[in-house]
């Protein structure tokens, strides 16, 4: 019951992160004149959020209010696995083309020195390139967990037992 309870609030709390950003995003963009959503990074940001909006709420419904049949929570466990997989890939392709396209925007813009600036190396370029290594590592890695049995939990009676009340 705990881990469902740590599951629950770090889910909540990467909400208001998710909050925050939007409003950021979407103030700064406003201030700048900016067309809004006009990029695949956006779509793909914009569709990830409403998904995670989404399985916070049915995972929070399901799984923490009390009165739901048990069978329809084991009904619905393979397709909440299969959301979160899918949301959390999402948003590293999210991270992955936004800091690539905010990449461009910088160098691939302009006059023609700024344009060949990307080729010779920059400070920038190499950070947002490693970052986005490093980000694809960090996926690799969760996958490797999410998909490895070793690390399932090894009372499976505790795993399944999720309190009604």
């Amino acid at each position: 019951r705990r881990v469902h309870g740590v599951h629950t609030a770090i889910h909540i709390i990467i909400f208001i992160f998710i909050v925050v950003g939007l409003v950021a995003v979407f103030d700064f963009h406003n201030a700048q004149s900016i067309p809004n959503m006009y990029s695949l990074h956006s779509w793909i940001g914009l569709t990830t959020v409403l998904l995670f909006c989404f399985q916070l709420v049915f995972g929070f419904t399901i799984f923490l209010f009390p009165g739901l049949a048990q069978e329809f929570r084991k009904f619905y466990m393979p397709i909440h696995i299969f959301f979160g997989i899918s949301i959390f890939t999402m948003a590293v392709i999210s991270v992955l083309t936004g800091t690539t396209e905010k990449l461009f925007f910088e160098n691939f813009t302009g006059n023609k020195t700024s344009r060949l600036k990307y080729n010779s190396f920059p400070f920038e370029g190499v950070l947002v390139n490693s970052m986005g290594f490093a980000v694809i590592l960090l996926a690799g890695l969760v996958g490797f967990i999410v998909m490895n049995p070793n690390w399932k939990r090894t009372n499976q009676e505790e795993a399944d037992r999720i309190p009604l009340q």
